[in-house]
């Protein structure tokens, strides 16, 4: 049986996630719609990296805190 060498660190180097810095990658189509008929909704503070700020920044996000996931 033949052994192959296993570079652990290069596969965790490629099992990450890429930002688009200054992109957002979740987006509500409608952001009127959820600040007014939805106001506390999960449409308004959902966010799966915790980026956006709730409904003050609805549609916006920390880009400063995207650049730090690089």
């Amino acid at each position: 049986m033949k052994t192959v060498a296993v570079n652990i660190e290069e596969k965790l180097f490629q099992n990450r996630y890429r930002v688009d810095v200054g992109r957002l990658h979740v987006h509500i189509k409608n952001v009127e719609l959820c600040t007014n008929d939805f106001a506390g909704k999960s449409c308004t503070f959902v966010c799966p990296a915790s980026l956006s700020e709730g409904q003050q920044r609805l549609g916006h996000a920390d880009y400063r805190r995207l650049a730090g996931l690089r």
